[in-house]
């Protein structure tokens, strides 16, 4: 904010202004309700493995959230209050312990995530040539959801465009490039040379993006995992979900005869004829096929157990016994420092546009959003949050274009002399 004010002028303190809003709206969801929702995810997975998914605490209830129905348990709410308490333990209560043991063990998780990592890569080297060679054909040639009122071709075209941009969101979102948002934190940096901290802050995305993304990504190519998502049941092997649960189509109510087994084995799942899985709720014989299926939820809640970092959790589990465990513990710890550092952000934004009596207000809704955003869907968090990176980028993208003279300048001087 100040950057955009003080390198444009006066004049352009609007675009200033603008920044400082966005990143407020964006410390919400993007620092805060994404991280609180993939905590909250893995944790739920982990303790129902231990506790059992049938507790009473892990069953859930349908509320609606943000205008859309969140499946909320006592166990969303546990985990939401202990994400809540510990960010606010930091940033209200001051325990910045906290806050300093999270920045010593975070590197060092890091590198056990690498190493874990490349462990499975490496004990998997025959698939890598061919997860590669997958990736690239999906990125630029993706199969296509057939539809026939627009064609096959428009169809893989579209596809092309839907992964372009879920490949430029993603990005953003994991190295904060052209965001601004790092910009804040390298700010307080003391240092004579300006230059000399940006150089710093162009090893971060070479990290968190080049080296560990793509060190998940192969993992989950590797071990088969990315079979069980949504894309590939969608345009690839509309069968795999058959391997999750015993599947049946029906038409009219009307049950094929070799449903008999699976529901006499209690686990029936059926298809209508527009694809929604449902759920058989009879209790007595196949005579009643004409009023015992209920909507059971669409494709999308079948695989919703491999999508986000249960995806990730599943594929690290896969390739190492204690892969779940690992990531869960890595989560705990990236999830927590990246709530507590994008409180930051918004701290300077309010302090910049309402000034420093506004903060402590600031803080208290931040906080509870941490919590609301640990009941929120995975759909609705990564919706918000892609809105707001956007929101936030733009205005830093024009100030950036306006001040790339300067920053020119600036860098052609430190270069000469260094």
């Amino acid at each position: 904010m100040y950057t955009i004010e003080n390198g444009l002028g006066p004049q352009w303190r609007w675009l200033a202004v603008t920044f400082a809003c966005f990143a407020i709206i964006c410390s919400f969801f993007t620092g805060n309700a994404i991280q609180s929702n993939t905590l909250t995810q893995q944790l739920y997975s982990q303790i129902g493995n231990i506790i059992g998914s049938d507790s009473a605490l892990m069953t859930t209830n349908s509320i609606t959230l943000l205008g859309s129905e969140s499946n909320i348990s006592i166990m969303h709410v546990i985990i939401g209050l202990a994400c809540a308490s510990i960010v606010g333990s930091v940033i209200l209560g001051g325990i910045k312990r906290i806050g300093n043991v999270t920045s010593y063990l975070v590197p060092i998780m890091a590198a056990v995530y690498v190493m874990c990592a490349l462990f499975i890569i490496l004990t998997n080297f025959d698939k890598i040539g061919e997860s590669f060679n997958t990736i690239f054909t999906m990125a630029f040639n993706p199969p296509s959801i057939k539809e026939p009122a627009i064609g096959v071709g428009v169809g893989a075209f579209i596809a092309f465009l839907n992964t372009m941009m879920m490949g430029v969101k993603r990005g953003l979102f994991s190295s904060e490039s052209g965001q601004g948002s790092a910009a804040i934190a390298h700010s307080t940096a003391k240092t004579p040379y300006a230059v000399r901290e940006g150089v710093v802050a162009l090893l971060e995305p070479y990290i968190d993006t080049i080296i560990i993304c793509t060190l998940t990504g192969l993992v989950i190519m590797v071990t088969d995992s990315w079979h069980f998502t949504q894309f590939y049941a969608e345009r690839i092997n509309p069968d795999i979900v058959k391997n999750l649960t015993p599947i049946v189509t029906h038409i009219d109510g009307q049950v094929i005869p070799w449903a008999k087994e699976s529901y006499e084995a209690g686990s029936l799942l059926v298809t209508d004829s527009v694809g929604n899985i449902m759920q058989w709720t009879a209790n007595d014989s196949l005579a009643n096929a004409n009023s015992t299926f209920t909507n059971a939820g669409t494709l999308e809640d079948k695989l919703e157990p491999y999508q986000g970092v249960l995806l990730t959790s599943y594929g690290f589990s896969e390739g190492l016994f204690f892969g779940s465990q690992m990531v869960t513990i890595a989560v705990v710890l990236f999830a927590l420092s990246t709530a507590i550092s994008w409180s930051f952000y918004g701290d300077r934004a309010t302090e910049y546009l309402f000034g420093t009596g506004a903060i402590p207000i600031y803080r208290y809704c931040y906080v509870f959003m941490v919590f609301i955003g640990s009941m929120l869907t995975l759909k609705q968090v990564w919706i918000f949050g892609d809105a707001a990176l956007a929101f936030m980028t733009f205005p830093n993208l024009i100030a950036i274009i306006l001040l790339s003279n300067k920053l020119k300048d600036l860098s052609n001087q430190y270069f000469e002399k260094y």
